[in-house]
């Protein structure tokens, strides 16, 4: 049921899985809309029961699936209640009401597609209101990778040392490089390099030589005038091992903090 609730009836999807489902009775035949729904459905069974992690990054690029079977239902609707007034004697009051309510699901269809005028997740009365899925709700952000970033870039002074947890994101945002890579509990790739003049560990985005324990954190630290940790995400998979994390207690201030994301500062 994981990608039930999480896709099918996440927020704005769920309008164009009701007309999907309205539309089978009608469009079956068609082809092209049988082929759409039932990639659909076999994707969804195959992810719910193939794969032993479920997550909303396996949905997104079979998501246009349930866009264009929506689509696709919501149209032949069109044209069946079009159909119909027709078959009725075709008065102007069939092919009104038909046009009216064949406008409205187009116009339903559309204005819940976004959150520009109907924000659904409001009418949500569990716990998932507050915790968007990945990806499915407009101006919000995971991670304030940028308000980190940035801060670093405002008050970075030459002699400064920059340890990040995602090199890529945070030159992304601060429009500079940072020196070190963390990965102090060893859970992600990281990529043994002999080009060093010490030969270490880089990590996988940008090459940083990788900090993997305290002892290579305290050499670090020793080298700078200061030190600057970007924890973000913080809280999460790049969380710090015990040793680490007792040793930033006691040396390193949280100088910026937002939304899983913070910024501490080692002297030197």
């Amino acid at each position: 049921m994981y990608y039930v609730n999480c896709f099918l009836l996440s927020e704005n999807h769920v309008f164009f899985t009701l007309m999907t489902l309205a539309g089978i009775p009608f469009c079956w035949r068609q082809p092209a809309f049988r082929y759409v729904v039932t990639v659909l459905a076999g994707l969804v069974f195959c992810h719910t029961n193939l794969i032993a992690v479920l997550s909303p990054r396996y949905f997104i690029y079979y998501q246009p699936l349930l866009i264009l079977a929506g689509v696709a239902a919501t149209v032949t609707l069109y044209d069946r209640l079009l159909s119909l007034a027709r078959r009725e004697g075709n008065s102007a009051v069939a092919r009104s009401f038909a046009h009216a309510a064949g406008v409205a699901m187009l116009f339903l269809l559309f204005i819940q597609s976004n959150e520009w005028l109907m924000k659904l997740y409001s009418l949500s009365t569990g716990g998932e209101g507050a915790g968007p899925g990945l990806m499915t709700r407009m101006n919000t952000y995971r991670y304030d990778y940028r308000g980190a970033a940035q801060y670093v870039k405002s008050h970075f002074q030459p002699g400064d040392l920059i340890i990040v947890g995602m090199p890529h994101v945070f030159e992304y945002y601060a429009g500079m490089s940072g020196d070190y890579y963390t990965d102090t509990i060893l859970n992600q790739k990281i990529i043994y390099n002999e080009e060093f003049d010490e030969p270490r560990f880089r990590d996988k985005f940008r090459g940083y030589p990788t900090i993997r324990d305290l002892k290579e954190l305290r050499e670090v630290t020793s080298r700078g005038r200061r030190t600057w940790l970007v924890s973000a995400p913080s809280g999460g998979s790049n969380s710090n091992n015990p040793e680490v994390g007792l040793y930033l207690n006691e040396y390193a201030k949280v100088v910026f903090e937002s939304y899983r994301a913070k910024v501490l500062l080692i002297g030197g």
